[in-house]
């Protein structure tokens, strides 16, 4: 029974990734950025998480997400059937996106004015010294920093995609930024800007599937990964950093973070989970604090209180419960199936709009919105304000561009009375009556 439904996973996934690739002319559609990571993690976590010494994945729990990926590819047709054929003329020829170099230097300035505040932000806390606080991470983001930092993601997310090989200026701005968000200490928030840009990269062309890429991208997780753990551990105790056992800690956290949702989720499938379908605030949290804060009402947090234990000794356990097991966690079934619907229907049609407009700001919002679908084997992102706040960023950007492009052909066009009274001379002649 287990292997069957692992077999009509792959089985859909498959299908329905092909369907995807012929309506839209390219595979890094919502449906496959969400897919097909899942699918390598509950492999992985089917035939190599017992070995490893977690517990065996509750295939039940996979029927889940079967049901919620067709019903996000069913949302997803809905924008394919009126606009595939446009979005798979535009895949056809590899341009970059409008407002790429116009907006540029904009991106730069933005982006260093980020990494100024933030490294005020850290002087003020005490410098590097402060890292070892337990209450780092807070402080460095509350208030006013933490909306810079999220300005910061989306910069981010521009500069990776936009940067080529010899553009020292961009690549040193990129690792100038990511260090500041890396001193958060939160792999999230590291991995989805640089997700967030390959994804950029992808959409507009720049970026092609290859063993080698894929092999640097891993290598680059791994890197990422890690690093705030170490910065951490040598902002204590510098010795740590040559100590064995902090590398044997980071290798057994890979694991429990890459096995973390999809066993969360099992564990709790197999326990029941009736009495949460009654805390829908939770999955629409963004919008109820934005309301909240308003009314001054009491916040809601996005860290989930429910955990399950993953391992066979029993001292890790976890919160998160990927994509679609956190949907139906807190919201039911139906609330769940409509929600979801509707999700495919949001996501793929700002992917339309994105490859339709080639607008890159359109781009960029609709790459950081897709990161949180990478990811979406570990748990659903989009409680998060951030997510909310880089789109409402990328949407008022593409407007605000396109509004200063269109004024600028107005400037250099001539005005419309001089056209009008051109127009009225030159059919005006002695002898007839005027127009």
């Amino acid at each position: 029974m287990d292997l069957m439904l692992l077999l009509i996973l792959v089985i859909e996934v498959l299908i329905l990734s092909r369907l995807d690739k012929v309506s839209f002319g390219t595979w890094f559609t919502p449906f496959n950025i969400l897919a097909w990571p899942y699918v390598i993690v509950v492999l992985l976590a089917f035939f190599f998480g017992p070995w490893l010494g977690y517990v065996p994945i509750f295939m039940e729990s996979v029927l889940v997400w079967i049901v919620g990926l067709f019903l996000f590819w069913l949302g997803g047709l809905l924008i394919a059937l009126p606009a595939g054929s446009a979005i798979r003329a535009r895949f056809k020829v590899s341009t970059p996106f409008l407002y790429e170099e116009r907006s540029k230097g904009f991106v730069l300035l933005l982006a260093w004015v980020c990494i100024l505040v933030l490294g005020s932000r850290l002087l003020t806390l005490g410098g590097f010294v402060a890292l070892a606080r337990e209450d780092f991470a807070v402080a460095y983001v509350s208030g006013w920093a933490g909306h810079v930092m999220t300005v910061g993601f989306l910069m981010l997310t521009v500069l990776i995609g936009i940067a080529h090989k010899k553009d020292w200026t961009t690549w040193l701005t990129i690792l100038v930024l990511l260090a500041m968000i890396v001193l958060y200490q939160t792999k999230t928030w590291v991995f989805m800007p640089v997700v967030a840009g390959l994804i950029y990269r992808a959409t507009s062309g720049r970026f092609k599937l290859s063993v080698s890429k894929v092999l640097w991208a891993f290598l680059v997780v791994a890197v990422l990964f890690s690093l705030p753990y170490l910065i951490g551990f040598g902002a204590g105790n510098r010795e740590t950093l040559s100590d064995i056992e902090t590398y044997r800690f980071l290798l057994r956290h890979t694991g429990n973070y890459i096995f973390a949702g999809v066993l969360s989720w099992g564990e709790t499938v197999r326990q029941g989970t009736r009495p949460l379908h009654s805390e829908p605030t939770y999955i629409l949290g963004p919008f109820v604090n934005l309301y909240r804060v308003v009314v001054s009402g009491r916040l809601i947090s996005d860290v989930s209180s429910y955990f399950s234990i993953i391992d066979r000794t029993g001292t890790i356990d976890s919160n998160v419960h990927t994509f679609f097991g956190t949907i139906l966690l807190y919201m039911g079934w139906l609330s769940t199936a409509a929600l979801v619907v509707w999700l495919g229907v949001l996501l793929y049609g700002l992917f339309a709009l994105a490859v339709a407009k080639r607008n890159c700001w359109i781009a960029a919002a609709w790459s950081f919105l897709a990161a949180g679908l990478a990811f979406g084997w570990f748990d659903y992102y989009y409680r998060s304000l951030a997510f909310v706040e880089v789109a409402a960023y990328g949407v008022a950007l593409a407007a605000i561009a396109w509004l200063i492009w269109k004024s600028a052909r107005l400037q250099r066009c001539p005005p419309l009375a001089a056209r009008m009274l051109r127009g009225f001379r030159g059919n005006w002649a002695p002898g007839r009556e005027g127009p």
